[in-house]
């Protein structure tokens, strides 16, 4: 699985046209809830609103794994990329996340603390621990999220400027 994502760097080129018309949504019907077998070619890179990306940063997602989309259970799991010099900024969410970087390098804050990421690196966010992600490299930080959840729709998002 991770190979596929791995090579999923083909789908890059497309964000920057996709980005133009997206907005913040609940998940799409692109998935098929019959099954738990995901293809991220088949689904749109999503974004937060407009007005929301000063605060909360510049990053896009695909959901794969989500109960609402997806034949699953327990867990949710998607690809995020943030651009060259673009960050996650920071947040927190009852439920604990892994990242794991597929490729790029940034610089992870957790806590009170800041720590070198690369391509490789697994993290562990405990639930409500403050945390940011910032693309350091010169092309785009991918990574994989994941959290011990039902459904991406279960995650509330609060960022430092909106606490």
């Amino acid at each position: 699985m991770f190979r596929a994502l791995e090579n999923a760097a083909h789908l890059l080129p497309t964000l920057k046209k996709d980005r133009v018309n997206q907005r913040y949504s609940t998940l799409g019907t692109q998935m098929n809830q019959d099954s738990g077998i995901v293809h991220t070619d088949a689904l749109n890179w999503e974004t937060w609103l407009p007005q929301q990306e000063i605060e909360r940063g510049n990053v896009s997602w695909k959901t794969l794994i989500s109960s609402n989309c997806t034949a699953s259970q327990d867990l949710t799991l998607g690809l995020a990329v943030i651009p060259p010099g673009g960050v996650l900024h920071p947040h927190q969410h009852a439920q604990s996340e892994v990242y794991y970087i597929l490729e790029g390098t940034g610089v992870m804050f957790l806590g009170e603390k800041e720590h070198l990421v690369k391509a490789g690196t697994a993290i562990y966010i405990p639930g409500n621990a403050l945390h940011s992600l910032r693309n350091t490299d010169s092309k785009p930080l991918q990574f994989l999220y994941a959290f011990a959840t039902d459904s991406f729709a279960d995650i509330v998002y609060r960022f430092d400027s909106e606490a």
